[in-house]
């Protein structure tokens, strides 16, 4: 197997939540620049919102496969002086058609429940998709105040397994916990830039069943931890540098770099990566320290939660070098600060409180049941997320509740006229139904005019910026 290939596919395995922060990252634009990511998550969670309502209003189930969605934001310099231009299309319909009610009319039974089929892992995933944008908005964009910092060092290696059939060698993305260190962030409106030590220190797993050598990162700052977590003999050294700029309202961001860590033994894993875990709730970073320190998996915290993780460092002599560099803004606590913004996310998706308690609504630390932290199950996040779309299309799961258009008679307006671009458009089939339409994507063209099959689809195009 290919280096090629294998990156590839570590690719396809990151966690929407990994992707996504890597699409928002703007660092190289200079200090300030979490404030420009808010407006573009904003932005991209509007326009999938109604990309997924339109394609939840189609009069019928289209059997669309390979079709893709695209996320594009510009990028340049300029880019953060106005209003973030941003893009949400579909592209790909080299084997899609689209059905409208002549011919969804003439398939039988049997053709209609694959179109259905087809159509509910479609909605699926463009619903998961969109709950993943808005829980990274509910925590990232929605927070009044971070107040303690978990920082995680991982070993990252890609595995090479067997597969059963084939003898094909399948690359997984694996990561060992190295260390941990929680650090309080400072009780002030602002402080400027400083360099921080903090000492790694070794640590034993409580359980037998833990991992078999965890360290923990404990942090020596009096002024920022002011208490030691762990014990044990010293391993190494973790630099980093924090600062909190303070903002009209109440508002800040906090800046923290990543900078390098040196070890008195050499690691074995020559890939090392640190997540950036910044908590509202200072107790969540405490339980979530001591539950990795102890080799367990993090229960779900109450308050809000982001987090950052860096790429490999760089082996320099003796040190390993991030230079990473993240940035968390925190809205205050006033009325134009975090409750406005949870308020904008309950107005945009108010499918996000339903089925919450509205008592943890009330709390500004608390967030939206359906949309949790990072720090969920994959089984806990695929349940979530099922409720979460079948709150957008309760038919998903539970066929019985079915638009009856869609084994009867239905005459409901398109609405994906915003959606359709990149290229050529899917065409209306006028043949029989034994027949298959193959519209060819082209890859040259953004703008390409689009065509129009009838009065509520009279603008198919385009793949320019909204």
């Amino acid at each position: 197997m290919g280096d090629k290939v294998a990156q590839r596919f570590v690719m396809q395995q990151l966690q929407a939540s990994d992707f996504l922060g890597s699409w928002c990252d703007f660092s190289a634009l200079g200090p300030g620049f979490e404030h420009h990511v808010h407006r573009v998550l904003w932005a991209t969670l509007e326009e999938m919102t109604r990309l997924v309502r339109a394609l939840v209003d189609l009069p019928f189930p289209q059997k669309w496969v390979g079709s893709s969605v695209a996320l594009g934001l510009d990028i340049s310099a300029k880019a953060t002086e106005k209003e973030p231009r941003i893009l949400v299309k579909l592209f790909d319909w080299g084997r899609s058609g689209l059905y409208v009610e002549d011919d969804y009319g003439q398939l039988d039974l049997a053709e209609k429940r694959e179109c259905v089929f087809y159509w509910e892992h479609y909605i699926g995933a463009a619903c998961r998709l969109h709950w993943e944008l808005a829980r990274i908005v509910a925590h990232r964009c929605c927070c009044p105040g971070w107040l303690a910092l978990v920082f995680e060092v991982s070993a990252e290696s890609t595995g090479v397994v067997r597969a059963l059939l084939g003898g094909t060698n399948v690359p997984a993305l694996r990561r060992d916990l190295v260390g941990l260190a929680m650090v309080k962030v400072p009780f002030k409106d602002e402080f400027a830039a400083e360099n921080y030590e903090v000492s790694l220190q070794k640590s034993t797993p409580s359980s037998p069943s833990s991992s078999a050598s965890l360290s923990s990162l404990q942090a020596s700052l009096s002024s920022l931890s002011g208490s030691s977590w762990f014990g044990g003999a010293e391993t190494g050294v973790l630099s980093i540098r924090m600062a909190k700029i303070a903002q009209a309202d109440g508002a800040s961001t906090l800046r923290v770099d990543v900078c390098q860590a040196k070890f008195q033994t050499a690691p074995s894993s020559a890939d090392l990566v640190v997540q950036v875990h910044a908590f509202r709730d200072e107790d969540d970073a405490q339980i979530h320290l001591q539950s990795r320190t102890k080799g367990k998996a993090s229960p779900t915290p109450c308050g809000r939660v982001y987090s950052r993780t860096t790429g490999p460092g760089r082996v320099v002599k003796d040190a390993f070098i991030w230079n990473a560099t993240y940035e968390f803004v925190a809205l205050g606590e006033s009325d134009d600060g975090a409750r406005a913004a949870q308020m904008r996310l309950s107005t945009l998706v108010p499918e996000c409180a339903a089925g919450a308690n509205t008592a943890r609504l009330v709390h500004d630390m608390l967030w939206p049941e359906l949309l949790p932290p990072p720090f969920v199950s994959a089984g806990e996040a695929k349940n979530l997320s099922k409720v979460w779309s079948q709150q957008l299309a309760p038919w998903l799961g539970n066929w019985d509740r079915c638009p009856s258009g869609w084994l009867g008679e239905s005459a409901q307006p398109l609405g994906l006229d915003d959606f359709l671009g990149g290229g050529k458009q899917p065409r209306a089939r006028t043949d029989s139904r034994k027949s298959r339409h193959r519209a060819r994507a082209s890859r040259r063209a953004a703008n390409m005019p689009g065509m129009n099959l009838d009065a509520s689809m009279d603008s198919l195009m385009s793949g320019s910026f909204t």
